[in-house]
């Protein structure tokens, strides 16, 4: 997974903010639907993203960080196969 930027978390939810941008963009789709059918909950979630914005950014990052040693490119084979996975089987 990339990593999400805070500027353009604080972007998305300074200009599109009420229609829940920046949820999406955090891939918090249940919440973005949210915002966008009630203008974020009208405004009061929009205001209240403006001081917890960062810390919502900083726990996708933590909890989207590959473990240790692990690389995102790498072909994985299935146990007992005889190459890589392919997903066609």
């Amino acid at each position: 997974m990339r990593v999400k930027s805070k500027g353009v978390a604080y972007l998305l939810w300074f200009f599109l903010g009420v229609f829940g941008a920046h949820k999406f963009y955090l891939n918090k789709v249940g919440v973005g639907l949210l915002y966008l059918f009630t203008g974020a909950l009208c405004a009061f979630g929009w205001l209240y993203d403006l001081f917890t914005l960062g810390n919502q950014v900083d726990l996708y990052n933590a909890l989207h960080r590959p473990a240790p040693g692990v690389q995102l490119n790498q072909t994985f084979m299935m146990p007992g196969s005889q190459g890589p996975a392919t997903g066609t089987d």
